[in-house]
C-alpha cells in the first residue's frame, strides 16, 4: 500500500517563501532595493501565490509540476501608470512537499 504524503497548501508555501525572501534580501538586493522593501513592509508590500509557469523550466532545468510546486511573487503594490511595469522584488519556486527544502528565488525578475 502506498501512502501519499500531505502537501503544503498555498498559504503555508507563501509564508515559507516570504520568510526565505526576508532572510536572504540583505545579501541579494542592492541597498536601495532593500530600503524600498523595508519601507513598503506592512503597507504596500504584497505576497501572491499561484501555480508555476513554463518560464521556470529555463531557470530550473526541468518542467515544473503544478501538483508539487507553487510560485510565490513578492513585490510592492503601486498605482500602475501608462506603460509602468510591476515592482517585483522576488519570485520563488517552492516545493509543496514539506520534507523537501526546495525554494529557488529569482531576485528582481522582469515582470
Amino acid at each position: 500500500m502506498t501512502t501519499t504524503r500531505p502537501m503544503l497548501g498555498i498559504r503555508a508555501v507563501m509564508q515559507l517563501a516570504e520568510q526565505r525572501v526576508y532572510a536572504q534580501a540583505p545579501q541579494a538586493l542592492s541597498p536601495a532595493r532593500l530600503r524600498e522593501m523595508e519601507e513598503a513592509g506592512g503597507r504596500t508590500l504584497f505576497v501572491a501565490g499561484n501555480y508555476p509557469g513554463a518560464e521556470w523550466k529555463q531557470a530550473l532545468g526541468y518542467e515544473p509540476d503544478a501538483k508539487r510546486h507553487y510560485q510565490v511573487t513578492i513585490g510592492i503594490a503601486a498605482e500602475p501608470g501608462p506603460g509602468a511595469s510591476p515592482n517585483i522584488l522576488a519570485r520563488a519556486f517552492v516545493s509543496r512537499d514539506p520534507s523537501e527544502e526546495l525554494c529557488h528565488i529569482i531576485w528582481n525578475p522582469r515582470a
